[in-house]
């Protein structure tokens, strides 16, 4: 299954029923963003809201899964039908453990099949990055987009 998905425009079904040139898909679209996760969305939304012209392809089907809507049993959505079951390579600093990297294979990705459960880094490692090149990534700069994140405004 996949879905193709245009913000307020969806299509599901077998890739092999949709016949499309590339000159086709060129002559409508001005960005393709594979992946319609949380980042995949976020960009897609940017890119369109500047008026162009986006096509967002996920491979896997809609959200609508009863373990999505409900969060209060997000994971029966970690190592089922909805996660791709990515192997991470056994590491030291893991003890050698081998397991899957939970990764979502629906619109949505990850953030759908975890209830959006996310961290903020630790401030290591945001200094870390900005000591090896990544400009503007230390702590206490990234700080300051990272603390509105914590407190959802009233509705």
């Amino acid at each position: 299954m996949f879905a193709v998905a245009e913000f307020g425009f969806q299509i599901s079904g077998d890739p092999k029923m949709i016949d499309t040139s590339k000159k086709e898909i060129q002559s409508h679209y001005d960005f393709i963003v594979v992946g319609a996760g949380a980042a995949g969305s976020v960009l897609a939304a940017e890119l369109s809201a500047s008026g162009a012209q986006v096509l967002v392809i996920e491979s896997g089907g809609p959200d609508d899964a009863p373990a999505i809507l409900n969060p209060s049993v997000w994971f029966y959505n970690v190592g089922g039908p909805l996660d791709y079951h990515l192997p991470v390579t056994p590491s030291p600093r893991l003890n050698n453990r081998k397991f899957n990297m939970s990764l979502g294979r629906v619109l949505g990705g990850g953030t759908s099949i975890n209830a959006m459960v996310w961290m903020r880094g630790m401030q290591r490692d945001y200094d870390g990055w900005a000591k090896n090149g990544a400009k503007g990534f230390a702590y206490l700069l990234a700080s300051n987009f990272l603390v509105p994140m914590r407190v959802a405004p009233a509705r």
